[in-house]
């Protein structure tokens, strides 16, 4: 399941510009220990097929507004609770979809990488999951780096060794190393 949505939900449907997050906004960052309601604001978690640009990142976004326009102030009275809540509700649509694909499927093996998996609330839910069988790998905190960093990387052993292409090849993620 592609879990990168949990961090570009922020990005993608424009709530950190709406709580004037730096890009990338990433939720761990962010949260303050003063943060006490995880889910004080209800926003959407059906089950759709991905959270960016559908209508749990819609419903982030309009609500967001709707609320800006009854007070102006209401993002910077509510920051820490608005940031958990909105945590909460992508890590909740997360934990949705790996249950039922566990489920449909019977894979009980799960693994995360990359930045999601630096999110703490995620790092707890997989971790609890474990008393339902489920053998859960979830990397060191200092590994849980963003996919970019791993494709940057690649490309400077690429450029290092001089190994270009030109641009009529085709992106392959199976090429030899």
């Amino acid at each position: 399941l592609p879990l990168t949505a949990s961090s570009s939900i922020f990005n993608k449907a424009s709530t950190s510009s709406f709580l004037s997050l730096a890009f990338p906004a990433t939720l761990d960052s962010i949260l303050l220990s003063t943060c006490l309601f995880a889910n004080q604001f209800g926003f959407a978690s059906s089950l759709f097929s991905g959270l960016t640009n559908t209508t749990e990142g819609t419903s982030i976004l309009y609500k967001l507004r709707d609320w800006k326009k009854e007070d102006a102030n209401f993002i910077e009275n509510n920051f820490n609770d608005l940031c958990a809540s909105i945590r909460y509700t992508i890590v909740d649509i997360l934990m949705s979809k790996l249950e039922a694909a566990s489920k449909k499927t019977g894979i009980k093996e799960i693994a995360i990488a990359g930045g999601v998996s630096a999110n703490s609330e995620l790092r707890l839910r997989l971790q609890e999951k474990q008393k339902d069988g489920w053998n859960v790998h979830i990397p060191k905190f200092e590994y849980c780096t963003d996919n970019a960093a791993m494709v940057a990387i690649a490309g400077k052993f690429s450029f290092d060794k001089k190994n270009f292409s030109n641009q009529r090849m085709s992106a392959d993620p199976r090429l030899p190393w």
